[in-house]
C-alpha cells in the first residue's frame, strides 16, 4: 500500500512539474519579439566621387548586435551618379551595405585606377529606407561595431560614432 501511495505522489508531482514547465515555455514564447518579414526598396547613393554604373552592391542583414543573419541582397549602381535601388525581403532593420568598384576621381577628371570598397551600417527606416554610403560612413563602421559589442544600444552608438562626433572631437 505504501508503495502505491509513493508512486501516486511521484506521479502527481511529475504532472504538476511538466504542466508548469509548459506554461513557463508558453509565457517565454509570448514575451519574445515577433519577427516579421518586410519588403524594402533600399535606395541611395555610393560616393567617394560617384561610383560608376554596374558597381556591385551587397546588403547584408544584421541582428541587433550587428552579427550577420545570413540573408543577403545584391544589386548594382544604376547610373554614373552612384545611385542605386535594391528591393528585397528582410526580417531585421539593421543592415551592412558594401560597394566595390571604380569611382569618378574629381581631382584627375578620370575613373579611379583601382577599385575601392566602401562599407557602412545603418538601421532602415520603414517608410523611407534611403542609405547613402561615403568615406565618413565607412570610417564610422568599425567604431559603431565596437560600441555595440561593448553593450551600447545601436542608436547611442550611432550618435557617438557619427561623422559629426568624429569631426568635432
Amino acid at each position: 500500500m505504501k508503495k502505491y501511495k509513493f508512486i501516486s505522489i511521484v506521479l502527481i508531482f511529475s504532472v504538476f512539474f511538466i504542466s508548469s514547465c509548459d506554461m513557463t515555455n508558453q509565457h517565454i514564447a509570448e514575451d519574445e519579439p515577433q519577427h516579421s518579414i518586410q519588403t524594402y526598396t533600399i535606395s541611395g547613393n555610393i560616393q567617394k566621387g560617384p561610383y560608376v554604373q554596374g558597381t556591385e552592391i551587397t546588403i547584408r542583414e544584421l541582428d541587433p548586435t550587428l552579427y550577420q543573419t545570413g540573408k543577403t541582397l545584391t544589386g548594382t549602381i544604376d547610373d554614373n551618379s552612384g545611385a542605386f535601388s535594391i528591393r528585397g525581403d528582410l526580417e531585421s532593420k539593421y543592415v551592412e551595405i558594401s560597394a566595390l568598384g571604380y569611382y569618378f576621381n574629381e581631382v584627375t577628371g578620370d575613373l579611379s585606377e583601382s577599385q575601392l570598397r566602401l562599407q557602412g551600417i545603418t538601421k532602415l527606416d520603414e517608410t523611407n529606407p534611403i542609405v547613402n554610403l561615403n568615406v565618413l560612413t565607412h570610417l564610422e563602421k568599425k567604431r559603431l561595431e565596437y560600441l555595440v559589442d561593448q553593450g551600447s544600444l545601436f542608436e547611442d552608438a550611432k550618435k557617438s560614432s557619427s561623422a559629426r562626433s568624429i569631426c568635432c572631437v
